[in-house]
Formats: structure tokens, sequence, C-alpha cells
């Protein structure tokens, strides 16, 4: 059923449309042909599951919060900056990279004082540079 569909299973069919490809034309596909099936099935999979790809499931208490404050941020953008979602999602990568390092870095406790309105500029600044 699709609003089953995983990650895995959209790689695994790419991967067989590549060998059918090969197949039918005698030749590999170009190296960004992958994106043309890619973004309809993409586009399909948040229609019908209302988000895709999946959001990230948190395995530790570290994540959690990562996950909560990234919650938090993307809030913040869409209804206070009214942000268009392609600029969302581009300052959500910002932020779960920064938090990830953050938490490498220097553990849950000092994640505990981060919070959107005292952080947007720096997890946004990452995203100018």
């Amino acid at each position: 059923m699709v609003a089953d569909v995983t990650e895995a299973e959209v790689a695994r069919y790419l991967c067989d449309a590549v060998a059918l490809f090969r197949k039918r034309r005698g030749r590999n596909p170009g190296k960004r042909w992958h994106e043309i099936p890619q973004s309809g099935i993409h586009a399909l999979l948040r229609l019908v599951q209302h988000q895709w790809p999946p959001a990230p499931k948190a395995t530790c208490a570290a994540d959690r919060l990562r996950l909560a404050i990234c919650n938090e941020y993307e809030t913040w953008l869409r209804e206070e900056r009214g942000l268009a979602w392609a600029s969302i999602d581009a300052f959500l990568w910002g932020a779960r990279h920064f938090l990830a390092w953050q938490l490498e870095r220097s553990g849950a406790e000092d994640l505990m004082e981060v919070s959107v309105g005292g952080h947007c500029k720096v997890i946004s600044g990452l995203m100018q540079r």
C-alpha cells in the first residue's frame, strides 16, 4: 500500500528502474536520471503520507531534544516568519546539522539552553555561509 512505502523501498525501486533502463537501452542512464522518477515518487508520497521523507526517529534523549528544538524552530519559521517550505527545509537542514555538531561537542546538557528565540540567528547564519 502506498501509505506504507519506506525510503528503502523507494531506493530499491530506483535501482530496479536503472536496471530496466540498462536492459532496454543497452547503456546506463545519465548521472542525474534518477531525479526524474524520484521527484514524482516523493511528491506522491508527500500527498499520501502527508510528509516525505519520513520524520527521523529519536534513538536517545539527546535526539528527542534535538527533534523538539527543530520542531519548535520549524513552527517559528512557518508561523512567525511566514517562510516558504523550501526555505524552511533549508533552514531546518542547517539546524539539524548544527545541533548534531553541538551534541557531539558538548552533550545534551548544553542543548537544554538552546531555544528558538535565542539561537535562530546562529542557525540562520549557518545557512548563509
